[in-house]
């Protein structure tokens, strides 16, 4: 009983340090943001917010790690539900890239901390071993992309079955990195067009994955 206490006020302390970081590097960067400040915002002492993450590095990376978690949580009804499931292979995965134009409406938060983050890990120098848990929820939301891949290969909806991934490194990149602009806002008077560029990756692979015999 006591390790099912300490194990479950662990998990809420973490929990505490991972929105309280949250909120605040949605007014500030990453990079601004101290350790005190966050410890503050948590309601606990700097020592013990040490104790839970070593490094600022870490309470980044538990932070995206709790986004690419809930962005899970979210879509997944849409994933689970019947129509989806007597959807086509190739339906599937437009389905999956209507989740991406979602992003920037429900998300913008997540859109900005992305940003931010990258810029983070590369000024600080960010290990490999450090991201090992956000890399992990990121591929989480892979298996959505396999299914709609491994579906069409089964129905002939889809041409190819991406063996290495590939295809779905370059679809994630495009589309998150279109929206991540939007996010920034206009600064060019072409910038306004986001949107139909959206759309029109979302075409371009759709041609790309479809077996047109």
């Amino acid at each position: 009983m006591a390790k099912n206490y300490w194990q479950n006020f662990r998990l809420q302390k973490q929990n505490d340090i991972i929105i309280a970081s949250k909120e605040l590097f949605a007014v500030s960067s990453i990079e601004e943001v101290s350790m005190e400040k966050i410890a503050e915002r948590a309601g606990i002492g700097v020592a013990s917010l040490y104790r839970y993450y070593g490094t600022k590095v870490a309470v980044a990376a538990a932070v995206g790690v709790y986004y690419w978690q809930q962005i899970a949580k979210d879509i997944a009804p849409i994933f689970d539900s019947q129509e989806y499931k007597q959807k086509t292979g190739i339906e599937r995965l437009k389905c999956l890239l209507d989740v991406y134009t979602g992003f920037y409406v429900s998300r913008p938060d997540f859109l900005h901390f992305l940003d931010d983050f990258d810029n983070f890990c590369l000024k600080s120098n960010v290990s490999r071993e450090d991201l090992a848990d956000y890399q992990n929820s990121i591929t989480d939301f892979y298996k959505f992309y396999r299914d709609g891949i491994d579906k069409g290969l089964k129905d002939g909806s889809v041409k190819t079955s991406d063996s290495d991934g590939l295809l779905y490194l370059t679809m994630n990149h495009a589309m998150l990195s279109t929206l991540r602009k939007m996010a920034r806002g206009e600064i060019l008077e072409q910038d306004n067009r986001y949107l139909e560029e959206l759309e029109l990756l979302k075409i371009m692979f759709l041609n790309f994955f479809t077996n047109a015999n």
